[in-house]
């Protein structure tokens, strides 16, 4: 199974530090390292650089430019989105994935090479988004070939409980990193 690390938008400074550096202390168990950071994905893009995480790992949310002029792995896109089609014509060796919260936008969907499908459960960084669960992610796997990323609330725990849902990977943040007091502002 897939691991995407992924460094929620809205955390404070400090929880940013946090959880950055629990990434690090922890590459090798991760795939992907998703920067969701929007206010600061250059200033966390080059610290990872600089402590020598492969930037083949390093997917950057909605920020084409900064993708492209460091050479990462790709580029996330938000469910509604219509930049995905252009980039992947643009940059066909490029990762794009996208946001999928219901079967409509999995039906309005572009192509992408992933999707990432949340929140699966009650999650710190989106507590009031209604919850997709495992029956739903589970048409949703059945009803596409691309690879589906689960996200919200997952734990190792939540993630292997998944195991027979078709889902690919998952995407942790703040409660796979134990840091249940983080909650987006």
């Amino acid at each position: 199974m897939k691991v995407f690390a992924v460094i929620p938008d809205g955390l404070s400074g400090g929880k940013v530090e946090e959880i950055v550096e629990a990434i690090i202390a922890r590459i090798d168990e991760f795939d992907y390292v998703c920067i969701r950071q929007q206010r600061h994905s250059e200033t966390l893009l080059r610290y990872f650089l600089t402590c020598n995480v492969r930037k083949e790992k390093i997917i950057l949310y909605g920020n084409i430019e900064l993708a492209i002029n460091y050479d990462v792995a790709g580029v996330h896109f938000l469910a509604h989105d219509n930049r995905l089609a252009a980039f992947k014509q643009q940059y066909p060796h490029k990762l794009a994935g996208q946001s999928i919260h219901s079967m409509a936008e999995l039906d309005a969907a572009s192509i992408a090479d992933y999707f990432v499908v949340g929140p699966i459960y009650q999650s710190f960084s989106h507590p009031y988004k209604k919850q997709i669960g495992e029956k739903l992610l589970q048409t949703i796997c059945e009803r596409t070939t691309v690879p589906v990323i689960a996200i919200g609330g997952m734990t190792k725990e939540k993630g292997m409980s998944l195991e027979g849902t078709g889902v690919a990977g998952m995407a942790v943040s703040t409660s796979f990193f134990n840091m249940d007091d983080c909650v987006e502002m």
